[in-house]
């Protein structure tokens, strides 16, 4: 599964659906509010699930990209001492992350010999 594109995609989404939808809804007379206009009163549902999406999408995109700079910080650093001492928060991001990043953090370990 290809998390961050979802996320991204989602944010995306948002971003192109909630200036329609408000400008349909508030502003009609302008030009950005046309493609929108023909679907009624479902403007207050693609307003709503526009702004979801934006919230949602951005939240777990900007949280992804944290947690792999992160976990890929600690991973490089080249300090057994410091990945010893973050094994527990290098396990539950690479988790979060996904299969892939447990795979580079079990390597990682078998190089290093941590449990």
């Amino acid at each position: 599964m290809r998390r961050l594109e979802i996320y991204v995609v989602l944010a995306v989404l948002g971003i192109v659906f909630l200036p329609l939808s408000f400008s349909s809804l508030y502003l009609e007379d302008t030009p950005l509010a046309r493609p929108l206009q023909d679907v009624g009163n479902w403007n207050y549902w693609i307003l709503f699930l526009s702004a979801i999406s934006l919230l949602y999408g951005g939240y777990y995109t900007v949280t992804y990209i944290r947690k792999r700079r992160e976990f890929f910080s600690i991973l490089n650093s080249g300090s057994k001492a410091k990945i010893a001492k973050n094994a527990k928060k290098l396990r539950e991001d690479a988790l979060w992350l996904g299969r892939k990043y447990v795979d580079l953090l079990e390597e990682k370990f078998r190089e290093l010999k941590i449990r």
